[in-house]
This record gives C-alpha cells, structure tokens and sequence, in this order.
C-alpha cells in the first residue's frame, strides 16, 4: 500500500523554521485539509507572526519499504498565521505535545504517533510550567476535530525495522498531555 507524506512549515519565529509531518491514505487532500483546521484552531498560541504553510504536493512513500514511489499534488490550501498580539512572548523550545492513538497492534505495541506544538506563546502555560488547561482544552478539541476532518485517512506509519516490513495504522483518537514538551531537534 502506498502512504502520502504531508509536511507543514514553520516559520517566521525565532529558532524557525519547524515541520509538522503527518501520514495519510490517498488522496491525501482531506488529511491537507485536516491539518490545516488543527492549526487554524491554534493560532493564537503560536508566536507573534509565526506562520504555517501547507504543501500543495509531496511523496507518495511505499508502506513496508519507506521508498518514494511517486508523487501526489492537491488544492492548496491557505497559510495559517498566528493571532497572537505583538509583545506576546513565546518559550523558546517548550510547546506541547498531541498523541495521536490507533487500535493496531504493531510488533506486541500499540503505535502512537506524535506531533510537536512548538514553541508556543507564555500564556499557554502556567506557573509551575504545566499546560494552561484552556490551552491543553483548545490542543485537544483541535485534535479530535483533525481526526475527524481526515476522514479516517489519517494514519501513524511504523517504519520497517529489523526485517519486519512498515505498518500504517488508522489513527482513532488524540491525547495532550498536561506537561510541557520540550523539543530539542527538528527532523527533516
């Protein structure tokens, strides 16, 4: 089976640029969509003119092998840009942290998929550096309504390891953990 590769860019923050990557079955045009809303709905904790752009094509991987197998290209959708007032501070390298669940089992685990928020504004945590429950609130509804949006196109891919070939899984549910997550590198 083929997965589409769906990377979103970060920029216009300091430490910039970011990516947000996520997996879906084809077409890969509501997963696009999908992402697009998970952000919208988040733009007033991104940092002061942060913006998100969304790809308008991108790699058609194969499922067990990883390899590129073509190309897939949608509708573009618009940029989100953050709503955050100038003055607003964000927290360098913190942000949080959506799991996104599925019911698989892959290799006696359940895959997780995960996506880092980050950074976001100062408001979007409290003292003690936890979450600020409306914002832990805002990152999950987002979530769902993502999930939903994908129109169960939206999967966590196992990469192949050890001779056991990659793995999607449809992905059912989303989790925000209250802590703040720190991000230490950008993969590309």
């Amino acid at each position: 089976m083929s997965i589409n590769k769906v990377r979103a860019l970060w920029t216009n923050f300091s430490g910039a640029p970011g990516y947000t990557t996520v997996y879906s079955l084809s077409p890969p045009t509501p997963t696009l969509g999908a992402l697009r809303g998970l952000f919208d709905a988040l733009k007033a904790y991104l940092p002061y003119q942060a913006q998100i752009e969304f790809p308008n094509s991108g790699d058609i991987l194969d499922e067990a092998t990883g390899t590129i197998q073509g190309a897939w290209s949608a509708t573009s959708v618009t940029n989100v840009v953050s709503t955050a007032t100038i003055g607003t501070g964000s927290v360098g390298p913190a942000g949080a942290c959506i799991s996104w669940r599925t019911n698989n089992i892959v290799n006696g685990r359940r895959p997780v998929g995960r996506s880092y928020l980050v950074p976001l504004v100062v408001g979007a945590f409290e003292a003690n550096g936890s979450l600020n429950p409306t914002v832990q609130t805002a990152i999950l509804s987002a979530a769902t309504a993502a999930i939903t949006a994908a129109a169960g196109g939206f999967v966590v891919w196992s990469r192949p390891a050890g001779g056991r070939p990659g793995t999607t899984s449809l992905v059912s549910t989303a989790t925000v953990a209250d802590v703040a997550a720190v991000l230490r590198s950008r993969r590309t």
